[in-house]
This record gives structure tokens, sequence and C-alpha cells, in this order.
């Protein structure tokens, strides 16, 4: 973007990566299997996606690059029911499962939900949580049920607290139109069904992938790849997410340079308008303009700015325990699909927030570049039709899978917002024990022969909880004032949200201002 820039990026660490981490790990029926750390998979239709899947191309990756199609196994989710029998109820993607999701404790209640919505007529009056929002919309059972489920999955979070203009700004717009969310959106539909069937709007990119595409000649052609996209809700990498930033490490440009095992002591501004990092072996340097995307607990130790500091002390994280089982030659899953995430209805003490379902996604993944019609329309420089771009998907779902021989890997998240508070962090013969407990209540398959790693990840996730924004807004006008404008935030904690695509728009749209382009 500015080759005549010297960038240094300084790493605390020996490698890149950050909380993207995949182990290879040895296993009994083959030479080894990766353990995700941290986050495996990138939204299928993203801005961030796209200029990722983007730069693994450009730097002759693609080949690695997989999808899992909407109508693969790996894409049916479920969740722990309330009731006694502990049951893995489907959320519903056909009208058989409908059935069975509105007959079972945890869908009950939501017909009656979904009617007496429409009668709202009252809109909020300040800031929310997801949990007050929903609640007056709904009622409990709809929040206590599904939507929080959906927060332990994203954010780890408790969505008694996480602010629903943060996490839901859409769902805000929606009830400021007509109070009642789906008496708009039924309007709405009625209202524009003539006029879509008039005439379908043609398909554009939006205005930071335009900006991208002028900036950098993508290799791939972005208006396809949306549309391409939209067959596939997830996209991963083989060899495991960590090779994004690997191949991001190998591939820089020869005015940026990674520093590794970087002790920073201090960050101070000048009255030049410089920032000066200072290490903990005494020496000092200047940038023009520093960019932390450490979380704001670590930030705040390097710092002198109470100001700064008080704000930062404001931004709660989640900790999370994590467990990697492995179970060789043999599927002992009960169901399939992505995996199932635990609601606050259903949660107990063993603080389970959900289980990922990795060799079911690893089975369900196809190349997305093994077949050279597909290869060539995603390349091309000319549009191609949604419904030729829905074929080629098609195609390369009844492709040949990467792998094919039997096993089981999962993951367990555990903790989050029902850490808050505690003295000591489970052990791992805890978390194995609740692994167990979960594999013979739950999946109903008691365990054995089974290979087990358990990790802690303190301070993970930002939680966007009511006040965030303020928060926010807060942060980045002290950076200003304090720092003349040359300090910014990237990473999570003040991002647009908390999966890599964000922060990736966001570290872009910033650069992209930054440059003055």
């Amino acid at each position: 973007m500015a080759p005549d820039w010297k960038i240094t990026v300084f790493e605390a660490n020996d490698k890149t990566g950050g909380y993207i981490r995949s182990q290879p790990t040895k296993v009994a029926d083959s030479s080894s299997t990766v353990f995700e750390k941290g986050p495996r998979t990138l939204r299928g239709v993203s801005e961030g996606t796209l200029i990722l899947l983007d730069l693994v191309a450009k730097f002759g990756k693609q080949q690695s690059i997989l999808g899992v199609h909407k109508e693969a196994a790996a894409n049916k989710k479920y969740l722990l029911s309330p009731s006694k029998a502990r049951q893995l109820v489907q959320v519903p993607d056909d009208f058989t499962s409908l059935r069975k999701f509105l007959t079972n404790s945890i869908g009950r209640s939501i017909p009656m939900a979904l009617g007496k919505e429409f009668f709202t007529l009252r809109r909020g009056h300040g800031e929310e949580t997801v949990e007050q929002f929903f609640n007056r919309h709904y009622g409990k059972g709809l929040s206590d049920n599904l939507i929080s489920a959906i927060f332990h999955g994203v954010y780890a979070a408790d969505a008694g607290k996480l602010s629903i203009n943060a996490v839901m700004p859409s769902m805000v717009k929606l009830e400021s139109k007509s109070a009642s969310i789906g008496r708009y959106t039924v309007w709405k539909a009625l209202f524009n069904s003539k006029k879509s069937q008039e005439s379908a709007p043609p398909i554009k990119l939006s205005a930071n992938l335009r900006k991208y595409q002028d900036l950098f000649s993508p290799k791939l052609n972005l208006l396809n790849m949306s549309e391409f996209l939209k067959s596939f809700p997830m996209t991963l990498l083989q060899g495991g997410l960590e090779t994004l930033p690997q191949c991001i490490a190998n591939n820089l440009p020869k005015n940026v340079e990674v520093v590794y095992n970087s002790k920073i002591s201090s960050i101070k501004p000048l009255a030049s308008g410089q920032v000066a990092l200072t290490f903990e072996d005494g020496n000092t340097e200047r940038f023009d303009h520093l960019r932390s995307t450490i979380n704001t607990r670590a930030l705040s130790s390097l710092i002198d700015s109470k100001p700064m500091k008080d704000v930062f002390s404001q931004v709660n994280y989640s900790s999370v325990s994590l467990a990697n089982v492995y179970i060789p030659k043999k599927n002992i899953l009960p169901v399939s699909g992505f995996g199932f995430l635990v609601p606050k209805a259903s949660t107990d003490k063993a603080k389970l927030l959900g289980v990922i379902f990795d060799s079911d996604v690893e089975h369900s993944a196809r190349p997305l570049f093994s077949l050279e019609s597909v290869r060539k329309e995603l390349t091309s420089k000319t549009v191609s039709t949604p419904d030729k771009l829905k074929q080629l998907a098609e195609d390369v779902f009844h492709s040949q899978p990467l792998n094919t021989r039997p096993y089981t890997k999962v993951t367990f998240m555990l903790g989050g917002h029902m850490y808050d508070g505690i003295k000591t962090f489970p052990k791992e013969h805890e978390i194995k024990k609740i692994v167990e407990d979960t594999f013979g209540s739950i999946l109903h398959t008691p365990l054995s022969d089974y290979q087990l790693e358990v990790g802690l990840i303190e301070n993970a996730i930002p939680q966007y909880n009511v006040g965030y924004l303020d928060l926010k807004a807060q942060a980045w006008k002290l950076a200003d004032s304090e720092f003349h404008g040359a300090l910014s935030f990237g990473g999570m904690t003040f991002a647009d949200g908390v999966g890599v695509p964000d922060c990736v728009m966001s570290s872009f749209k910033d650069a992209v201002k930054l440059a003055h382009l």
C-alpha cells in the first residue's frame, strides 16, 4: 500500500499467529492430526474472508482452501436441550427437523413467542442487553433456549450482559422501523415482492471490497467468489487456520520486518508527534505510528496515561478452557454436524459452552479449487451468473473428499463468562472428567482409547457488554488527543467483531485511512 514506509511488527512470541494456533499432533492411527487451539474456520461470505482467501491465492496456496457446503452434514447444528434426557436437538433446516425442534422443550415456546412479537408496539429506550431486547420482543423462552447459546458460541459471553447495539445493531435498526421486527419484515417482503420479480439488482461489491480491488489487483474475481461462497457457510485451510498467518509472514514485502520475542516495557507519546517504544533491554525506538493489537489489559501496563488506563480497565474479557479429544479408527458421534452449543437453560456446574465436531467438519470439507472449471470461473475477469456459480458449488460438493479414514475428533469449549469471579481455573483432571461425563450422558458413547489435550486461553475474548460502545469511542478519542493520532487499535477489542475476518477488515479500513487513500 505504501512501499516507501518502513513497517516493523513486534511479536512477543517466537512465531506469528497469536490465538490462531494449529498444532500438529501424533495420533495412533495416522502420522499426525491437527489440534486447533483457537479459531478454526472463516465465515463463508464476508468482506474479510474474501480478502483473506485472495491473499492465500496470491501466495500460491489456493489448493489449501477448503469449504463446507451448505448441504453437507457438517453444516447441521445442534442445541443441548434442558430436558432431563439431555438430548441434542437439531437447529431446523427442513420440515422434519422443524417439527422435532418445536415439539421439544427447547423450541416449544417459539410459535407463541413469534406471535407475541408481531404485536409489539413499543420501541426500546436506552441501551439494552441482548437478553433484555429479546425478552421484551419474544419472551424469556427464546432467549434462554436459543439466543444465549449463540453468544456462548461466538463470544463465550452472557447474553444478559452483552450490548444489543454492539453485537446485533441490525436488530436495533429493524426495531426502529416499526417496533415489531416480524411486522416490519412481513410488510417489507410484501411491498418488495412485486418489485423484486420485475428486475433483480446486479451483484455489486461493497465499498470496502472495491477499494481493495483498486489498490491490490486481486487474483480472484471477488464478485464471482462472493456469489460462489454463498454455498459454503464455512471455509478453512488444509493444515489448520495457522496456515494463514504463516503464509502472510512468509510473503511480506521488503519494507516489512517482523521482530520475534520482543519484550516491550513502555509506550510513550513524544512532543514531536511520534511514539517511543522502550524494550526490556533498555533500548528505545521511535515510530510515526503505532498500532496495538494486544488486549487492553496488556496495553494498559505499558502506558502512563491514567484516563486511558481507566477506560481500558472497564473492558472485560472471557477466559476459555479448550479440550481436544481424538479417538482413532472409528466415528463414535451419535449425530453428524458442526457440533452443539449449550444455552443458558441447559448450563450446569460443568460450565460447558459447546462442543465442535472437528472430524465431521474435516470429512465434509472439499478443496474449493480442485476442479479446473471452478478455478477458471473464480479467477476470470468476466462476471459469471449466479446459477452457473451455484452449479459449480454443487460440483465441488460432489467431488472427492480429502479425508475418508474413520476417526473422531472434537473440541470442548468451557468457561467463558461462567469463569468470571472464580479463584482458580479447572485442572486438567477436572476437565477430563467433564469430557468423559459428556460423552457418556449427552453423546451416549462411553470413552475408551482416546487422546486428550487440555489448554486455557486467559482473557481470550473481549466482552462487548452494555457501555462497550462508549468505552470504544473514549479509547479512540484519547488515543487521538494523548498520542496526537499516532496510536490506533487493531485486534479484537475495538474491532466490529471478534472473528478473524472482522479483525482483518478493521485493519484494512484503518490502513486506508492512515495512508490517505
